[in-house]
């Protein structure tokens, strides 16, 4: 199968929301934690360009933020300024996606990689 990653489009946006939302649905029927990113928030994400998603064959399978806010919450344990975080990774769970999840946190890290050679200094991957 053909696949490729790349920065989602803003028409992707729902398709991406959808899958993430059915993602946090799977985990909770199994009685897993799971985290309801809220729309506003996926949204404002989409829109500063930090969704990107992998896709097989032209359709979205996968999808992760690449976020590069330190959220409040962390801020005095992180030490260094410059970081991106892998956030919101979720897949379609269907036969013969068993490794989209690890293709796209392979793209997100090369994408962070790539931000950290345009001179941002102590970039983490995590």
């Amino acid at each position: 199968m053909i696949h490729h990653c790349r920065q989602l489009t803003p028409a992707e946006l729902n398709a991406a929301y959808q899958i993430v939302m059915d993602a946090a649905a799977w985990l909770e029927e199994r009685q897993l934690p799971a985290w309801r990113v809220p729309y506003a928030i996926y949204a404002h994400r989409q829109h500063a360009g930090e969704n990107h998603g992998l896709f097989v064959e032209g359709r979205l399978r996968a999808v992760v933020t690449l976020a590069t806010a330190t959220p409040d919450a962390w801020a005095e344990l992180v030490i260094h300024r410059r970081v991106t975080w892998l956030a919101t990774l979720a897949s379609i769970r269907e036969p013969g996606g068993q490794h989209d999840g690890q293709a796209l946190v392979g793209y997100a890290e090369q994408h962070a990689r790539t931000i950290e050679r345009r001179d941002l200094s102590g970039l983490l991957l995590r």
